[in-house]
């Protein structure tokens, strides 16, 4: 794989005051090492502006996702032939395992997370084939889309509390989230991002913005245009729906 993007997976936080003492502690760290330590935070910005504007702007979600047609994508290469097969046989091993004939609605969260987990891996990871200009294994990205379709009525499970439930659809975070801070709170910034108005020499700014933003801002690109390469899929296109009707 010549781009290595990890897909981002967001944690389920216990509902206890331990989880809120150490957010709360988290959001004033700024706070307490300035007033305590008189130490500001290194400048490490997610969104810079561009050389000579005013203001900063978020990351185009249309850059970096252009199509390549079919005729010019390329046969995988050994690895990631035998990467696919990999997946194809353990994604086979669990539709056995979630047979539909079975009451599924009897299966452990556990059991039921792992699989999701796998498809989720699975289309990530054929997508990223693509993203690279090779083919995608259809058969994988069937069977994943085949488990996700039998892990569904899980979710309707009545013996299944709402934090159970909420483990199984944390699994699909992975698909919709491109890495977007999406904190629910206001962090505070203990300086100023970089830009003309705060007495930067445009060559210098331009400079920092290179050396700060260029990778982070290339990351954001890159998995933004990969998931949408996985929803592109007619395959998987019905799953939100799905999920939705439990």
């Amino acid at each position: 794989m010549t781009r290595r993007i990890l897909p981002v997976a967001a944690p389920l936080l216990p509902d206890c005051v331990t989880t809120e003492v150490m957010l709360e502690r988290h959001q004033s760290d700024l706070i307490r090492d300035f007033l305590v330590y008189a130490r500001l935070p290194a400048f490490h910005s997610k969104e810079l502006p561009g050389p000579g504007t005013r203001g900063s702007t978020g990351p185009n979600p249309h850059l970096n996702t252009v199509e390549i047609p079919d005729s010019d994508l390329i046969v995988p290469n050994d690895r990631a032939r035998k990467s696919s097969a990999f997946l194809l046989k353990s994604l086979d091993a669990l539709l056995t395992e979630w047979d539909p004939a079975k009451d599924i609605t009897l299966m452990s969260r556990e059991a039921a997370r792992r699989a999701a987990d796998l498809a989720c891996i699975a289309l990530w990871f054929e997508a990223s084939l693509v993203s690279d200009g090779m083919r995608s294994n259809a058969r994988v990205i069937k069977a994943a889309c085949t488990l996700v379709q039998r892990i569904a009525p899980c979710i309707s499970a009545s013996r299944w509390t709402a934090d159970e439930r909420a483990t199984i659809l944390l699994a699909f975070d992975v698909l919709i989230n491109d890495g977007e801070d999406a904190a629910e709170h206001t962090p505070w910034k203990g300086i100023m991002d970089p830009d003309v108005d705060t007495g930067i020499k445009r060559r210098a700014l331009a400079q920092m913005m290179h050396r700060n933003g260029s990778k982070v801002e290339e990351e954001f690109k890159t998995r933004r245009g990969l998931l949408q390469k996985i929803w592109c899929s007619s395959d998987v296109c019905w799953i939100p729906s799905a999920l939705y009707h439990y």
